[in-house]
């Protein structure tokens, strides 16, 4: 039951809307993530990962991604492929932010 409250808190954390109010804890989230994902079970910090890694288009998220991931362990294939995925979209959103705002300047 607490899992599922957690699970459900982490689910609803970023929203676009509120990304500059949420700001402080993209921080936050790389300072934590080291530790949870080496003192908690598999699950629970895929889950945290998924749910709470910020991905918007913000272009300072990339390097902190690459510093997170070199402190990953070689055996968590998992979270390194999502990290992975996540500098992707990252790289992506910032791509498409670039191109819209090319157009519209227009």
């Amino acid at each position: 039951k607490e899992n599922r409250l957690v699970e459900s808190s982490m689910d609803g954390f970023w929203t676009w809307e509120h990304s500059e109010l949420l700001a402080p804890y993209r921080d936050r989230f790389f300072e934590d993530a080291p530790a949870i994902i080496k003192e908690r079970e598999r699950n629970y910090h895929q889950r945290f990962f998924c749910s709470i890694a910020p991905k918007m288009a913000d272009p300072t998220l990339l390097d902190k991604y690459e510093k997170l991931k070199k402190n990953i362990p070689e055996d968590n294939i998992t979270i390194r492929n999502r990290i992975e995925e996540t500098i992707d979209g990252i790289t992506k959103r910032i791509a498409a932010v670039k191109l819209s705002e090319e157009y519209y300047a227009k």
